[in-house]
């Protein structure tokens, strides 16, 4: 390819028919091959930074590839239009659904729709916010057994990086632990109405015995 572009440059630019003959035969083919070595040297040149440049591309993208399926998290990389582009292994251990399974599909067609305004306006925040890290953010997940799961998530808008062009969540199933906070917080509203109950009982009977004629 070097060697075609070389010589259809010279020819056309460099060494043109000249009619009276004024170059010699010889310099005309020492111009050729001066200027032939050049665009030769120039695009060797070029494809070499191409090249390294491919192969950099090329090893990010595995040591980012190896980071996301190597954690416990659930990793998703989603298109600007909330497309799933991307879904580590762990998603079919805390959801049920194998990696591929989501892929192509809309992320806001699996969570809650009591949660879908709020996420959903993060998320638009989020694609206008190039290099971003969002807050985490909680909202109810779709498990494929029909469950709602509780995520707790983090998004990082990657769209202008080439080795990823997208945004990329990290999300842990935190459904146990909301259910703990629940529990706990019910049990402490429970004991705290017993107590008002035994404060009222004991202020009934303290009315009761004072009214007592003596």
């Amino acid at each position: 390819l070097a060697t075609a572009i070389s010589v259809v440059i010279i020819n056309t630019y460099f060494v043109p028919p000249h009619p009276y003959q004024v170059l010699p035969t010889a310099v005309a083919d020492i111009v050729r091959l001066t200027v032939f070595a050049s665009v030769a040297v120039l695009i060797s040149s070029l494809s070499d930074k191409r090249r390294r440049a491919e192969k950099k591309l090329r090893q990010r993208e595995q040591y980012f590839r190896l980071l996301i399926e190597d954690t416990s998290d659930i990793v998703t990389i989603l298109g600007a239009d909330g497309v799933i582009r991307y879904q580590s292994p762990s998603l079919e251990r805390d959801l049920g659904y194998a990696p591929n399974e989501l892929v192509g599909q809309n992320v806001f067609l699996f969570i809650s729709p009591e949660d879908l305004p709020r996420v959903g306006a993060k998320f638009q925040s989020g694609v206008n916010k190039p290099g971003a890290t969002s807050p985490p953010v909680e909202l109810r997940f779709r498990a494929k057994d029909g469950s709602w799961r509780t995520l707790e998530c983090v998004g990082k808008n990657l769209l202008d990086e080439s080795w990823v062009a997208g945004i990329v969540i990290h999300s842990r199933d935190i459904t146990a632990r909301k259910q703990l906070l629940l529990e706990q917080a019910a049990r402490i509203e429970a004991e705290a109405a017993q107590r008002r109950f035994h404060d009222l009982v004991e202020g009934l009977d303290a009315i009761v015995w004072e009214a007592e004629p003596s």
